[in-house]
């Protein structure tokens, strides 16, 4: 029984720093030449590489940033309906909008991470619009 426990603690290590080898050795294949390492625009995009592998990075990129930075739905839908109408609604109505988005925005990094080598939805494409929570709803995308 613990020879079973032991071999599949064993296996899943196994793969997983199988995974994390082959995802470390084809990271740098993200950067192009004309790719910049660092952007003003936030976290590195790849949407200008069509390769395979700049999508993916991209994917991973956009998922930890949204899971981690989840929680800045919240200030800011209250800052956007207080802007659009009284101060107490708007506060009341940003906090409740603000907790549902923070858990679609984290979820969805969580499964951007967790699926990031998969290309779904179609092509890498992100789950929300704007791609990350400090983008305005109007702000052209970064191509």
């Amino acid at each position: 029984m613990e020879y079973e426990i032991l071999m599949k603690i064993s296996y899943k290590l196994g793969m997983g720093m199988i995974f994390w080898a082959l995802t470390l050795f084809t990271t740098p294949l993200c950067f192009g030449e004309d790719q910049p390492l660092v952007s003003p625009h936030g976290p590195p995009h790849f949407k200008n590489n069509d390769s395979i592998a700049g999508q993916i990075g991209h994917k991973l990129i956009r998922g930890v940033a949204n899971a981690i930075t989840g929680w800045v739905e919240i200030p800011k839908q209250m800052y956007l309906r207080t802007a659009d109408g009284p101060f107490v609604v708007g506060s009341v109505q940003g906090v409740v909008e603000g907790i549902g988005m923070s858990f679609a925005r984290t979820t969805a990094g969580l499964y951007e991470v967790a699926t990031f080598a998969v290309p779904l939805p179609w092509h890498y494409e992100p789950l929300f619009k704007p791609e990350y929570v400090w983008q305005d709803e109007g702000e052209d995308q970064i191509n």
